[in-house]
């Protein structure tokens, strides 16, 4: 396994430093000397004055193959080698990440095990990942001045490597949590993060930004593939697969997080659920997923609309996939289940007509086909709007 020395982000290349580094390449070329010894070295998070394109690179322009190039040919280097200084700033940010906050034995301190478990996730594995794919794309991209198609490296990375991303990706929601938990909670965190945070290796970057990395990482991976695709009038099936392999990543991602959120959702409600007159039902289920909630008001059964004026009393109502609560409210976060039953044994009517007026206005019959008590129920209902 190839990867980098510890404490090395000052190694990591910036893409001026990878403007200094063809040059040595080619003289090397040239000359036929050897010049291994060459390390480039730079701030840990490269700035933006430091960005270049390839098409500045001296050793491109000093070579004369800007006159050769069409601009859609230099448009298609200049997306590859975005592919390259990107994950280069990217690495170099990990290593801000990994270093100065997480090996931190301040910080480490004052959390427990299982919380730094949780803020930090696989992290390293994510980093180690980062420098294999930085370290081919470099030596790919210093075999000639007009490097060839590196898209069977990103498919190499995106079938065999990326998918570590998706383990990090899971752990999303529970380190965001954690994260203000420990702000709110932890006194000593909160101040330590807030120094760390003020030192020049975060440029200004809160804590948070860092912990985000590599989920926007491989989402622009994706992005920078699909721009390599539209600069080839032919896209070969190496370049095709890559971004499929990628999207699939990015997909396999946001479905998991949203399981996550449905999941921390369900958790939140069943804390919620009173059960006072009947047995209480399991909310939490992995196929479940809340749909709607909300408050609706109830016409009042001994109330008729011949006789006397309506009265509605508020109701609310949680609506999911597969079941529907009928509850009232009791406290700020409170609800006492009234009566539940499964979403296909429940029907919504309108109206008749002849119950016209602003009383009635959004009004319905919800019918309960079986109820958990196997008795049919119906009950009219007023929506605050249609």
């Amino acid at each position: 396994m190839n990867t980098f020395p510890r404490n090395c982000s000052d190694e990591i290349k910036t893409s001026m430093d990878y403007a200094m580094e063809f040059a040595a390449r080619f003289r090397e070329k040239t000359s036929g000397k050897s010049n291994e010894n060459f390390v480039a070295r730079g701030s840990p998070v490269p700035a933006v004055s430091q960005t270049t394109l390839w098409q500045q690179l001296p050793t491109v322009r000093d070579s004369g193959l800007l006159d050769q190039l069409t601009v859609d040919q230099i448009k298609y280097q200049e997306s590859m080698f975005e592919v390259l200084t990107s994950e280069s700033s990217y690495l170099r940010s990990l290593y801000v990440l990994t270093e100065h906050f997480m090996e931190n034995r301040e910080l480490t301190d004052t959390i427990i095990i299982s919380d730094r478990k949780t803020l930090f996730s696989n992290i390293l594995k994510v980093r180690e990942v980062s420098e294999r794919f930085l370290k081919d794309l470099e030596e790919h991209i210093f075999k000639e001045i007009v490097f060839p198609d590196i898209c069977n490296i990103l498919h190499y990375h995106a079938q065999h490597n990326f998918s570590t991303y998706i383990d990090y990706v899971r752990n999303q929601t529970y380190q965001e949590k954690t994260y203000s938990r420990l702000m709110k909670s932890n006194e000593q965190f909160a101040a330590v993060i807030n120094r760390l945070q003020e030192l020049p290796q975060c440029q200004r970057l809160p804590f948070i930004s860092f912990l985000l990395l590599p989920f926007q990482r491989i989402t622009r991976i994706k992005m920078l593939i699909e721009n390599i695709l539209k600069r080839t009038k032919e896209g070969t099936p190496e370049e095709q697969t890559a971004s499929k392999a990628l999207t699939s990543i990015i997909d396999c991602c946001n479905r998991d997080v949203g399981k996550m959120r449905q999941m921390e959702e369900l958790i939140e409600i069943s804390k919620m659920l009173e059960f006072d007159k009947f047995r209480a039902i399991p909310i939490i289920s992995e196929t479940r997923f809340l749909e709607k909630k909300g408050e609706l008001q109830e016409m009042s059964k001994s109330k008729t609309f011949v006789n006397m004026r309506a009265k509605f009393s508020p109701v609310y109502l949680f609506l999911f996939n597969d079941h529907l609560l009928i509850t009232i409210k009791k406290g700020s976060d409170r609800y006492v289940v009234m009566d539940h039953t499964h979403r296909s044994l429940v029907q919504a009517q309108p109206l008749d007509e002849c119950f016209g007026g602003a009383t009635y206005e959004n009004c319905f019959n919800l019918i309960i086909l079986e109820n958990h008590q196997g008795r049919t129920m119906e009950r009219l209902l007023k929506a605050p709007t249609k």
